[in-house]
């Protein structure tokens, strides 16, 4: 079993995006719905056009996540919440004998953590089960 884990460029992008869905909104703590939301837009823009589109994707975060209604002046920062999806799906990872996390396994792994608020599949079109079917 693998101990060391590393993040495949599409992962870090999908980090990257999670952060500017916060900056696009107001919102200075990065949720589970971001995760997922940014995930689902790198991946669409890898050609997984059955995903949610992007505009479906920004719409459904923001419905959850709201915005704020200053401009942020300080860096956007992970919240537990986020933290504990990317833990949980860091170690079924390296259970599985993986040695990488990319863009789809964030978006699963978010899903299977249990910290999305149920509201953002709906928001999206889908379920949480549709979702995860997507993303196999």
């Amino acid at each position: 079993m693998t101990t060391e884990i590393t993040l495949t460029p599409d992962a870090e992008r999908a980090l990257r995006e999670a952060e500017n869905l916060c900056w696009q909104t107001n919102v200075a703590i990065v949720a589970p719905e971001h995760l997922l939301g940014a995930a689902l837009l790198v991946l669409h823009g890898l050609g997984h056009v059955a995903l949610p589109s992007p505009g479906q994707v920004q719409a459904a975060v923001e419905a959850v996540c709201g915005t704020g209604s200053e401009g942020l002046s300080d860096n956007v920062r992970f919240g537990s919440a986020a933290r504990m999806a990317l833990n949980e799906t860091a170690r079924a990872v390296i259970e599985s004998g993986a040695g990488a996390i990319d863009a789809a396994t964030i978006a699963r792994g978010v899903i299977a953590s249990g910290e999305v608020n149920p509201m953002l599949f709906s928001s999206l079109g889908t379920t949480k089960a549709a979702l995860l079917d997507l993303l196999v």
